[in-house]
């Protein structure tokens, strides 16, 4: 116990993250003036958008086909080798049935 707490001690003496920078090493404020980013075009861009997907749902309105087709897709997948159920192993006949409780 008191190897792991001068372990702890010696771990933050030795990290330079809890020593304060040097004056020197700090960075001085930049000469840089900051532009915003004009968004309006992405604005009239993204109502755009928005608009062509509201006129495409109402283009296609969902019809009564929607349940059928669900429907027949599960049948297909439900068809598929990864959602059947493997066959049941056959049971051994009878006659080795006893021979493995004379062995137990």
């Amino acid at each position: 116990m008191i190897y792991g707490i001068f372990r702890v001690i010696i771990g933050f003496e030795l990290r330079n993250d809890f020593r304060p920078i040097p004056r020197s090493e700090r960075s001085e404020p930049s000469n840089f003036e900051a532009h915003p980013i004009d968004t309006l075009p992405l604005v009239h861009r993204l109502e755009e958008v928005r608009q062509d997907y509201a006129g495409e749902a109402q283009a296609h309105p969902a019809s009564a086909k929607t349940p059928l087709q669900v429907a027949e897709r599960r049948a297909e997948i439900a068809k598929l080798a990864f959602f059947q159920k493997p066959p049941p192993a056959p049971e051994p006949p009878e006659h080795e049935q006893g021979l493995m409780l004379l062995t137990l």
